[in-house]
């Protein structure tokens, strides 16, 4: 973990915080922001200002600010991401306010806003599903979704895309 970190304290200095390869499994992922604060100690590296993760081919998070938080030696355990909070993969667009990636897990939950406003899922041709809270496991096709509500496209379309 020690050249990831010193890596990304180069990234800091460098006036955009920017980390790739953080995982030691030949998994890819990417995070650039404007800023960068790193405390060693705790193992957490803030990613402010115009925050992007870049995980495996197709997921793409945007966000106000990103967390990554790492775990010993084990590398990086978890991505929380808050403030506007965008994921895409293929041709689903989900928006929150929050967003924990879970790496043991695989899993992605995202949060609504704290005014009331729900996460919201939605395919290209409009289908969409809003709730508090849902959760979604990226090696499988399984998704949670609490408080829901589930939008239909007029035109009769399947919404096995979301």
């Amino acid at each position: 973990m020690s050249a990831v970190l010193a890596a990304m304290l180069c990234a800091s200095f460098a006036g955009l915080g920017s980390v790739t390869n953080l995982f030691s499994r030949g998994e890819e992922l990417t995070v650039a922001s404007r800023r960068c604060d790193m405390d060693r100690k705790s193992g957490i590296v803030l990613f402010e200002g115009a925050a992007r993760v870049d995980y495996r081919p197709g997921y793409t998070l945007l966000a106000d600010r990103v967390f990554a938080i790492f775990s010993g030696t084990n590398g990086l355990a978890r991505i929380v991401a808050a403030g506007d909070v965008t994921v895409t993969n293929e041709s689903r667009v989900a928006v929150c306010d929050h967003a924990v990636f879970t790496r043991r897990e695989g899993q992605l939950e995202i949060r609504g806003w704290l005014d009331g406003r729900p996460a919201r899922l939605t395919d290209e041709s409009g289908n969409s599903v809003a709730g508090s809270r849902m959760n979604f496991w990226l090696d499988a096709s399984q998704v949670e979704v609490f408080d829901s509500e589930l939008t239909f496209d007029k035109g009769g379309r399947s919404v096995k895309g979301l």
